[in-house]
């Protein structure tokens, strides 16, 4: 997932946390798959912002 620019990425986040019904393949999504799709809106927001850092050091750790 990219954006082009920061206000795309929040306006992106925002819809997805402002939604009433989110669908995958037709059926409602899980928890599970909602934060994995805020979890990639938000680390495209980080690279936009070049804090990629945020997210990477938590892999580095693992």
């Amino acid at each position: 997932m990219e954006f082009d620019t920061v206000k795309e990425a929040m306006a992106s986040i925002i819809d997805t946390c402002e939604s009433t019904s989110i669908e995958v393949n037709g059926r409602p999504a899980t928890t599970e798959e909602i934060l994995e799709y805020v979890c990639e809106q938000a680390y495209a927001l980080a690279d936009l912002l070049g804090m990629s850092d945020l997210y990477l050091r938590d892999r580095k750790e693992a």
